[in-house]
């Protein structure tokens, strides 16, 4: 019987596949399988299915391709802050080389540069507060711009800075400010902000190192009483010591504080006394803590606190008990061990003193014997005579120098004790140089000025005359070649003009003595003789001389006898006194000087002239 085919059946007839998977419930079926016998789920892949899963590949495709751009551009991204924090990183550190090197306007512009990089960064505001601060701290003469400047440009940083800061941080940040505001007040000569901030500062950190230093150094510089301070002063730096290990820029700002006092003018004698006894204390603790020795200016500061400005040694015995002797001692020749001493004669004499303290008398005479031998003018007088003091205590015997020294000069020599006074005067009057006008010279004037009450002119009218008129010859001589020279061809040394301004004022306060003495003596027709010779070298003072001729030809006037040869001399003096009286009167005008019309109307010297009717005209009104 024939065999009946069936679709399983034909299965099994068609040619052998390899089995496969079913899409579906994922049983093993036949190869070629159109249908799962299990599921019945269709196995061929329709076209539309064909379609979509290739467009999924595509999906795929177009995905893989947006994540790799994506994973580009973030990689791109990743390299700009990569090169942005190496640019960031390189400002920054160029920024501490240039500090280093205190080239602080280029750190500064690197600090902007990474600002720009990181605006919001806090540890570039941070760095840039601290760059602030230390220019702040370490200018002297800002490098192209100014003091005002400077704490303009600063202060914007240091403010932002302090936001959020707290403690040791917000005392340094308004030290800084207040520092700012004092550099800024030296050139506007504005001040009164820097207390404030500081004492903000001190209550943030009392022990803070600017905070105190810079209220130390301010408590002496507001100070109207410079020694009064220095206690609270030599405080807050003795505070900052402790609280640092930068001990060159507390002992920088204390000796600065100390000095720019001593600059003050007006200071009296103690007040220097108490800032030179600081400054010695703080160089002897600088010593004795193994500090490097002050050096420039710093170092003349300390030594010259020993003088004024003429370093004449005044304040040596004043100072001498601030610190002991063998410490004193030990401080100046640490100060003076690089110095020329040939070229500090103070500081030699300084030590000398110390030396003579302790009882070393040998060490003491033999400087002291060195600067009694310098020469002339390298010392001034006043030194020179502590000098030579000291070694005549010391020794018994006077100087060279001192022998010398008691030859009179008729400058400004002083009257010995049981000098006659006569004898004095009347050797400065005959032997002053003509070129200097000493107290000497003046002194000799007042006291031979017949005007001048007890004057012993009165009394010994003569022998002043001899005295007085020798003077003026030998003045003369001295005078009038040179007076002949300089109209004929001019001054020719720098000093020439100044000399014949002072031998001329010389020779007319001679000359109207000469003529004040024979008036007073009652000599009329010598008076009006020296006062007619005077008239042309009286120059400004001519107004006074034509006075004092009006008064003698007026008193002359009067002394005539009642005669007719008497009555004529009357008329004609009366009318000369008139005619000197008004040119007096127009001289002191014409030179813008008040005329005293009460001394004219009731000056008995002019009795004569006063029933005139010119007389009446001139004072009419007056």
């Amino acid at each position: 019987m024939d065999q009946v085919l069936t679709p399983d059946s034909a299965h099994e007839y068609a040619p052998e596949q390899p089995p496969t998977i079913c899409v579906a419930c994922r049983q093993q079926i036949h190869g070629g399988a159109t249908v799962c016998r299990y599921c019945r789920a269709p196995q061929a892949t329709s076209r539309i299915r064909a379609v979509g899963d290739g467009f999924k590949w595509i999906a795929g495709g177009v995905t893989a391709v947006s994540l790799l751009g994506a994973i580009h551009g973030l990689w791109d991204v990743y390299g700009q802050w990569r090169n942005a924090r190496d640019a960031l990183r390189e400002n920054l550190v160029a920024a501490e080389l240039l500090s280093e090197d205190g080239n602080f306007i280029q750190a500064w512009a690197m600090h902007e540069l990474a600002l720009e990089l990181a605006p919001a960064s806090l540890e570039v505001r941070g760095r840039q507060a601290d760059l602030a601060m230390r220019w702040l701290r370490e200018t002297e003469t800002p490098d192209r711009m100014g003091f005002a400047a400077l704490a303009d440009q600063t202060e914007p940083a240091l403010y932002r800075g302090l936001v959020g800061a707290d403690g040791r941080r917000s005392a340094d940040i308004l030290s800084h400010i207040a520092l700012a505001a004092y550099l800024r007040g030296l050139e506007t000569r504005e001040h009164g902000e820097e207390k404030a901030l500081l004492e903000q500062a001190l209550a943030a950190d009392a022990d803070n190192v600017y905070a105190n230093v810079l209220m130390g150094f301010w408590t002496v510089y507001d100070a109207d009483d410079k020694a009064a301070a220095m206690t609270g002063a030599s405080g807050r730096f003795d505070r900052a010591l402790a609280s640092t290990d930068d001990r060159a820029w507390v002992r920088e700002w204390q000796l600065l504080a100390y000095h720019n006092a001593l600059d003050r003018s007006g200071l009296e004698a103690e007040e220097r006394v108490a800032l030179g006894r600081a400054l010695l204390v703080a160089a002897d603790s600088m010593r004795t803590d193994g500090e490097p020795a002050p050096t420039g200016r710093t170092r003349r500061v300390i030594l010259d606190v020993h003088g004024g400005s003429r370093h004449q040694g005044e304040y040596v015995e004043g100072l001498l008990n601030a610190l002991p002797a063998d410490r004193y001692l030990a401080t100046i020749g640490w100060l003076t061990e690089a110095e020329d001493l040939d070229r500090d004669p103070q500081s030699c004499f300084v030590l000398a003193r110390l030396y003579e303290e302790q009882g070393a008398t040998d060490e003491a005479v033999a400087i002291y014997r060195t600067l009694s031998e310098q020469p002339d003018g390298v010392s001034n007088n006043d030194f020179n005579v502590r000098v030579d003091d000291a070694v005549l205590r010391l020794t018994g015997e006077p100087t060279a120098r001192a022998l010398e020294r008691g030859k009179r000069k008729y400058l400004n020599d002083p009257i010995s004790e049981g000098v006659d006074a006569w004898e004095f005067h009347a050797e400065t009057l005959l032997n002053f140089d003509p070129q200097w006008r000493g107290r000497n010279f003046t002194a000799a004037i007042a006291f031979f000025d017949p005007t001048q009450p007890g004057s012993p002119s009165r009394m010994r009218p003569d022998e002043a005359l001899v005295v007085l008129k020798d003077a003026r010859e030998r003045l003369r001589a001295w005078l009038d070649p040179r007076e002949a020279q300089w109209a004929e061809h001019g001054f020719q040394l720098i000093n020439d003009e100044a000399n014949a301004r002072i031998a001329r004022a010389s020779l007319s306060d001679i000359w109207w003595t000469i003529a004040s003495i024979s008036m007073a003596a009652e000599r009329w027709d010598a008076a009006i003789a020296e006062l007619g010779d005077l008239l042309t070298r009286s120059g400004d003072e001519s107004a006074g001389v034509h006075y004092d001729l009006a008064c003698s030809y007026s008193r002359r006037a009067q002394s005539y006898p009642d005669t007719a040869i008497g009555d004529t001399k009357r008329v004609a003096d009366v009318e000369l006194a008139l005619a000197e009286v008004r040119a007096a009167v127009d001289g002191w005008k014409g030179a813008g000087e008040p005329v005293d019309w009460a001394h004219i109307k009731r000056d008995s010297d002019l009795e004569a002239v006063r029933a005139t009717p010119t007389y009446a005209t001139l004072v009419a009104g007056r």
